[in-house]
């Protein structure tokens, strides 16, 4: 069995992919000319037990994706940001019109981080945490950074679980695309996130997974 499956962990195939044009489509809008419309609840019914996996441009907060947000609310379906911060005013905008959207922030929405504690530079993100649906994906981008600048895997990562809570983080392997065995991205997670208490880490690698995704109990 693959560590990612005992860990519990956020993958690529426990959602259904909705890239940047693909969401106005599974509405059953035209995005671009020509474009084909599709069985709007087919796309539902494949999202229901595995979240979408949004790759935020500009348009995620179009009015007209509306539709896919307030079917999201009250199906449960979470659903995963690629983003970064200059997005967070839209984001920020549609948690207060769907707060019941549960709302991952893949790669933790690429932080600075790099100005060290109390983390200035990324205060934005952080004062997400207010806001309960919002939990955090974290991946090797996270924890084997560019440059950790005056930060530390202890501060950064303990200022997320003092803030969000370990209960709404969850490690994702990013598997295939890092350059990595699959044991070796797990490893270098544990060994980032090894200060924080075993309850934690059991939120942080498996826990919070299933409580996004009920299916990974299977």
């Amino acid at each position: 069995e693959q560590p990612a499956r005992r860990a519990g962990a956020l993958d690529r195939e426990r959602r259904e992919p909705v890239e940047d044009a693909a969401l106005p489509r599974e509405l059953g809008e035209k995005h671009h000319p020509g474009e084909e419309r599709v069985d709007v609840e087919a796309a539902r019914d494949r999202s229901r037990d595995r979240g979408v996996d949004v790759s935020a441009a500009t348009w995620f907060d179009d009015p007209r994706s509306f539709p896919a947000w307030k079917y999201a609310s009250e199906a449960g379906i979470p659903v995963c940001m690629q983003m970064t911060p200059q997005g967070f005013p839209q984001l920020r905008g549609l948690i207060e019109r769907f707060p019941n959207v549960r709302m991952i922030l893949d790669h933790l929405a690429r932080p600075k981080l790099v100005d060290g504690p109390p983390y200035a530079a990324d205060r934005e993100f952080l004062e997400l945490a207010k806001y309960p649906t919002v939990f955090l994906k974290l991946t090797p981008l996270n924890v084997t950074p560019d440059s950790w600048g005056k930060a530390t895997p202890e501060t950064w990562f303990r200022t997320l679980i003092d803030r969000f809570g370990a209960d709404r983080m969850a490690w994702g392997s990013n598997f295939p695309a890092t350059d990595d065995t699959l044991s070796g991205i797990l490893g270098k997670a544990q060994a980032a996130l090894a200060f924080a208490s075993s309850q934690e880490r059991d939120w942080i690698f498996g826990g919070t997974a299933q409580r996004l995704y009920p299916s990974l109990k299977d």
